[in-house]
C-alpha cells in the first residue's frame, strides 16, 4: 500500500506465503479480495489503509500543482529565485555560441554588471545546479546536471528566455546573433577592415565580408 504496489501482485506474494492456511477464514478473504483495501481488511489494517492513502493523495495533490515546472513556464518561489526545467543541450547550438556567452553580451550591451554564477554539488548524486545573478534577480533550472558547466548554461537558459532574449540555439532568427558585418561601396574587399574579426563583447555576431556582386558571405571557418 505504501508503494502502490498493484494489488493483484501482492495477492499472489501473500497466497504464497501462507499455502495451506489458504483455507482457513483469513485465508478464504484473502482468496476473495480483488484490491488492496480488501486484502488489508482481511488482515485487520482497514483504519492503515486509509490513513496511508490520504498521505499518498496529498503526495499527489502537491505534485501536480507545480505546473510551471510541468508547463515549462517561469516561476519565482518564495526565496525570489525564477525557475524553470531545462537542460542545456550542447548538439541544438552551433559550435561557437552558448547561451552563456549571449547572456555575456546582452548585459554588456545594456551596460548591466556581469553575471555571476553560484554552483553547487549534491553529495547524494554529485549532480550540479547553478543560481546566475543578472540585474539583482537571480534564475536557475530545477533539473540537475552531470557538470559545472552544464548547470551554468542551464541557468543561463532560465535567464534568457524569462526575459524573452534569444540564446543561440540553432535555427534562430535574431539580429544580435546574426548580424551582418557591412561595409562601404567604395571599400577593398580584401583590405583590412574586410578581414577584421569580431570584437570583444561581440561574442554572439557573425562577422561577413562584402563581394564584387555586393553579396555577402560569411568569413570561411567562423
Amino acid at each position: 500500500v505504501q508503494y502502490d504496489n498493484h494489488y493483484t501482485n501482492t495477492k499472489y506474494c501473500l497466497c504464497q506465503m501462507l499455502r495451506e492456511q489458504l483455507e482457513s477464514p483469513q485465508g478464504r478473504l484473502l482468496h476473495a479480495a480483488q484490491s488492496s483495501r480488501e486484502i488489508c481488511e482481511a488482515f485487520g489494517l482497514g483504519a492503515f489503509y486509509e490513513e496511508t492513502t490520504q498521505e499518498l493523495d496529498a503526495q499527489r495533490a502537491k505534485l501536480s500543482a507545480r505546473t510551471s515546472e510541468e508547463t515549462g513556464e517561469p516561476a519565482e518561489d518564495t526565496s525570489g529565485v525564477i525557475k524553470m526545467a531545462v537542460k542545456f543541450d550542447r548538439r541544438a547550438y552551433p559550435a561557437q555560441i552558448t547561451p552563456k556567452m549571449c547572456l555575456l553580451e546582452w548585459c554588456r550591451r545594456e551596460k548591466l554588471a556581469q553575471p555571476v554564477y553560484e554552483t553547487v554539488q549534491r553529495p547524494l548524486d554529485r549532480l550540479f545546479s547553478s543560481i546566475v545573478t543578472v540585474a539583482e534577480q537571480k534564475y536557475q533550472s530545477t533539473l540537475w546536471d552531470k557538470s559545472k558547466k552544464l548547470a551554468e548554461q542551464a541557468a543561463a537558459i532560465v535567464c534568457l528566455r524569462s526575459q524573452g532574449l534569444p540564446e543561440g540555439r540553432l535555427g534562430e532568427e535574431s539580429p544580435s546573433l546574426h548580424k551582418r558585418k557591412r561595409e562601404a561601396p567604395d571599400q577593398d574587399p580584401g583590405g583590412p577592415r574586410a578581414q577584421e574579426l569580431a570584437q570583444p563583447g561581440e561574442l554572439c555576431k557573425k562577422p561577413f565580408v562584402a563581394l564584387g556582386s555586393g553579396e555577402e558571405s560569411p568569413l570561411e571557418g567562423w
